[in-house]
């Protein structure tokens, strides 16, 4: 038997992705263009939320038990080069700069 907080973050991921399915088919449609993706910043918005959700329960269920069977846990990255782009200056901290008037950023 699973504990119970790998439970509840299995089911956090299992969530999400219903959730990224849910947006691309009502966005989206069948035709599935990732140009119309990028131009659609509610939807990139939603599944990034979602992305950060599935990434934040893996990291989870591995503090819990570090050799649980998730394949490329750690690996894992963006394939779009603007995506890893996006990620990148998220992680160096360049959006919540980018909120900053120009007034606040210089002093």
């Amino acid at each position: 038997m699973l504990p119970e907080e790998i439970r509840k973050s299995l089911l956090d991921i299992k969530e999400s992705i219903d959730s990224i399915e849910g947006y691309l088919a009502r966005f989206l449609g069948e035709r599935r263009d990732f140009n119309v993706y990028m131009q659609e910043k509610h939807l990139r918005r939603s599944v990034e939320r979602e992305l950060e959700i599935v990434g934040e329960a893996t990291n989870r269920i591995l503090k819990v038990v570090p050799d649980f069977p998730i394949t490329y846990a750690r690996k894992a990255q963006p394939r779009h080069p603007r995506l890893r782009q996006r990620q990148r200056r998220h992680h160096l901290g360049y959006r919540a700069q980018s909120s900053a008037s120009p007034a606040q950023r210089s002093g």
